[in-house]
């Protein structure tokens, strides 16, 4: 399987799923996960290793109670073509 950023696997998990799903024989895959880039801070993702051209720290991610931006304020975007679309502003 190959991925252009791996953060949290997800992606390669419910892609292998699907291929699952979508074969009535028995499906195997190669061990390796090619990405660009690494920022999951995982050697493996289901028994595949993680073979990248980068590999990065994973994004630190605060509670709200604990970020400095929010206390300052500043609103968490959950989804960002939802806030867009809250906007008036083209989602493409």
């Amino acid at each position: 399987m190959t991925e252009d950023v791996t953060t949290t696997g997800a992606s390669v998990l419910k892609t292998k799923a699907g291929i699952i799903a979508g074969n009535a024989g028995t499906v195997e895959f190669f061990p390796l996960i090619a990405a660009f880039v690494n920022r999951s801070g995982k050697e493996e993702i289901d028994g595949h290793r993680i073979i990248a051209l980068l590999r990065v720290d994973k994004p630190k991610q605060w509670k709200p109670e604990e970020c400095e931006l929010c206390r300052l304020g500043s609103k968490v975007i959950p989804k960002f073509k939802s806030y867009l679309a809250s906007q008036s502003l083209p989602v493409n």
